[in-house]
């Protein structure tokens, strides 16, 4: 159990920790390992060990602490939970075949369309072909969902943390009149969905949309790209740019990430690094990966690693 002078530190459950005597918050995020610590009397913690024993009480000497979400700098009290080591590593298991950049989805050559599975315990599952990875991801999120497996990670975290519940009570929706989205209307009389946003009470008409999801996500890509304060009804999407990106890709060949591509030769994803101010502006090769996530990642460790002043993929 740590042990602090509740007189010179308060410690919220929304991650951060205030020093009295120095008068702002401490601590560091250790780009290494994605951890937040921050030294307190001489010694170094992890913050998230010191939001949950602050709140949840002493942490058992079987269990680990996990981030729900898998961003280990989200030190949110909500975004923290007990896992034994073999849960832990259960929720971090990868499919091989995994080429899509989401976790139990894979691109079926013969089709040209893409496979949603899942594991537990060793039993494969088969949840169907799917138009895009976006779809199949999500396929495999509802069945994880729907079966209680908390263990495992999800492509949207968000979905589980229930930061709009309005998404996992679509599959609940009968009629094809409810929509179950934010600022979007079924217009019977064209037979498509129309989207709307309201900003200090001026309505503006976002055009009409084939399904409710595609004019749910025209809505938000218009909030965000406006910079308004509107509830979001992909949440995610405001807390994690890279899907924007991602839902903006129509080629399975393409990545939607800084400086990866993929090589039809090899079959894997290749990562890169090129600037005026590096190596005389050649690019410099990376390595190859089995998905794009992957590829992205080794770029930026790059970059982290040489003190590079570029854009990161997964900014900190």
């Amino acid at each position: 159990m740590i042990k602090l002078n509740k007189d010179n530190y308060i410690i919220y459950d929304d991650g951060r920790v205030w020093s009295k005597n120095a008068g702002r918050f401490v601590g560091s995020l250790n780009k290494a390992d994605g951890y937040w610590s921050c030294s307190i009397e001489g010694k170094g913690y992890k913050v998230h060990r010191l939001v949950w024993e602050k709140f949840r009480g002493e942490i058992p000497t079987h269990l680990e602490i996990d981030h729900i979400n898998d961003d280990r700098g989200d030190n949110r009290l909500e975004n923290l939970q007990l896992l034994t080591p073999s849960e832990n590593s259960a929720k971090r298991q990868k499919l091989d075949r995994n080429t899509s950049g989401f976790i139990g989805v894979s691109l079926h050559k013969n089709s040209g369309k893409w496979v949603a599975e899942n594991r537990n315990n060793g039993v494969y599952k088969y949840l169907g072909l799917f138009d895009s990875p976006e779809e199949a991801a999500r396929a495999r999120d509802d069945f994880i969902i729907k079966n209680g497996f908390k263990h495992h990670r999800l492509n949207f975290p968000s979905r589980r943390l229930n930061i709009n519940p309005s998404i996992n009570r679509l599959e609940k929706f009968k009629s094809p009149s409810k929509k179950g989205f934010l600022g979007i209307w079924l217009d019977k009389s064209r037979n498509n969905w129309a989207a709307e946003n309201s900003n200090n009470g001026k309505k503006k008409s976002l055009g009409r949309f084939n399904s409710a999801f595609e004019a749910a996500k025209a809505r938000d890509a218009f909030i965000i790209k406006n910079g308004f304060n509107n509830p979001l009804n992909f949440p995610c999407r405001r807390l994690n740019p890279i899907i924007n990106r991602l839902e903006k890709i129509k080629s399975p060949l393409k990545s939607g990430f800084i400086g990866v591509s993929f090589d039809k030769n090899s079959g894997k994803w290749q990562a890169y690094f090129k600037s005026k101010e590096y190596n005389n502006g050649k690019k410099k090769f990376l390595g190859y990966f089995k998905t794009a996530i992957e590829a992205a990642r080794a770029r930026d460790a790059f970059i982290i690693k040489n003190n590079l002043k570029h854009r990161l993929n997964f900014p900190q």
